[in-house]
């Protein structure tokens, strides 16, 4: 299988060579209209394979290089860039499908939050009171490795040990992408509310949700940067510090897949490190990827707008730099490699 900067791979389709995500790998039997590009496929499309001097692989067709584009199209290009180097990995590491969950009735009165790296959780109390204060209604769950709500015996409960060992890939340095994995997990097996701990809802939720939702995504007011691999979306990315859905949604089955293979198949040559390292690997790229290229019978969600909704991505309660408030340096000062053990 070949793989590409955007976290894709190379297919064949009835129209020919194409560019799929990894959570196309997980399409149902009926719908699953393509198949994962071999070697002898590239050949007889007329590419050659040129190995380049770090090891990754380009196709040359004449004298130009087939490339690959973040809105899944293919083009070609005259020299090698970013764009135009493959990476061939075993289809055998392709990870399990999810259990499958029965999509939920209606989003659960639930606000779940996550305190992996905090030294103190109290160091939010304010923020997370607040919370609770305002939706009365609505159970809290602060989930850690040490807490009552504990992530080592959910995964273990809902989900399977190949899912505990691809979690456990996850450098120990980079909390935020353990969080990101989380939150998906947590909202696909049980559903409800997720909010990061340093951000706010000033609206009580139920005014914020309407009957009949079964997920609810946002964007940010202004753009002020755009992922390359996000340049074909309007207005960029769906914010991932906030999600509410009924349990089961396929959505967010297909962010889990999507993020499952990325942390299976990561290579810094792709991915990179630090800060664009993890919104690329399990951050709201993958999460926005994953959604947008859903077909339309799944794509079942309602946006807000944050600003009229009342979401604030760093709550005023929160009274001093919230990066201080955790342990050990923040994501984007980092520069070890994202994924352990994928040797």
């Amino acid at each position: 299988m070949f793989i590409s900067f955007y976290n894709t791979f190379l297919a064949v389709t009835g129209a020919g060579l194409a560019q799929k995500n990894f959570c196309d790998l997980y399409e149902e039997p009926g719908r699953k209209l393509f198949r994962i590009a071999t070697l002898s496929d590239l050949r007889n499309a007329g590419y050659l394979l040129e190995r380049q001097h770090d090891g990754v692989t380009a196709f040359k067709q004449g004298q130009n290089y087939l490339s690959v584009s973040a809105d899944l199209s293919l083009f070609s290009r005259d020299h090698v860039g970013g764009w135009e180097r493959f990476l061939e990995v075993p289809e055998e590491k392709i990870p399990r499908a999810l259990p499958l969950y029965p999509l939920g009735q209606s989003i659960p009165k639930v606000v779940h939050q996550i305190g992996l790296g905090v030294e103190q959780a109290g160091s939010f109390r304010e923020n997370i009171a607040y919370m609770i204060r305002e939706n009365g209604a609505y159970h809290h769950r602060l989930w850690g490795d040490r807490n009552s709500d504990n992530i080592i015996d959910f995964i273990c409960y809902y989900y399977n040990r190949d899912i505990w060992d691809i979690f456990g890939k996850i450098n120990s340095a980079y909390r935020a992408m353990q969080a990101d994995f989380l939150r998906y997990l947590i909202i696909y097996a049980l559903g409800g509310v997720y909010l990061d701990l340093k951000s706010i809802v000033t609206k009580p939720l139920d005014e914020v949700m309407r009957k009949g939702d079964s997920l609810l995504l946002a964007k940010w007011d202004a753009i002020s940067e755009v992922h390359p691999d996000l340049v074909h979306i309007e207005r960029g990315e769906y914010v991932n510090w906030f999600i509410a859905s009924v349990a089961g949604h396929p959505l967010l089955r297909r962010v889990i897949h999507q993020v499952m293979c990325n942390i299976v198949f990561y290579d810094r040559r792709f991915a990179g490190a630090g800060r664009i390292g993890v919104l690329r690997t399990t951050g709201p790229v993958p999460y926005t990827r994953a959604i947008i290229s859903a077909c339309d019978t799944e794509k079942n969600f309602r946006e807000l707008d944050l600003q009229k909704d009342g979401l604030l991505y760093v709550s005023p309660l929160i009274q001093r730099d919230y990066g201080s408030l955790y342990n050990g340096p923040h994501y984007s000062a980092l520069d070890f490699d994202l994924i352990t053990g994928n040797g």
